[in-house]
């Protein structure tokens, strides 16, 4: 993910995601010392994608600007069926973050 930009997350699940009764989706930085990390997500801020058991949940350009690019970034899904009960989890991804200078971060073109 590159630092001020908006990303998007895929996870590939055992069930559609309309079968979820919740999911949990958590960033977060080893040896960031941020106390706006880790970053929270939940069913509700998921979006579905042309396969029905892939989920879809993406960072604000905010929320990306507050990683640093000196440390990998990790991601986990933990979520649970709605029928069976089921929990289930994805294994930690690292997740590769890439500078922006802030020059260029503080730049809001929208503004004269």
């Amino acid at each position: 993910m590159i630092r001020g930009t908006t990303a998007q997350f895929k996870f590939k699940l055992p069930y559609p995601m309309n079968e979820l009764s919740w999911a949990t989706i958590e960033f977060w930085q080893p040896n960031n010392p941020s106390n706006l990390l880790p970053i929270t997500k939940r069913l509700v801020h998921c979006d579905s994608s042309d396969d029905s058991k892939e989920l879809c949940v993406s960072l604000t350009a905010e929320e990306t600007s507050r990683f640093s690019e000196k440390y990998k970034a990790k991601v986990q899904l933990r979520a649970q069926h709605i029928t069976n009960g089921t929990v289930f989890g994805s294994r930690p991804e690292v997740v590769t973050v890439y500078p922006m200078s802030d020059s260029i971060l503080e730049e809001n073109p929208s503004m004269p």
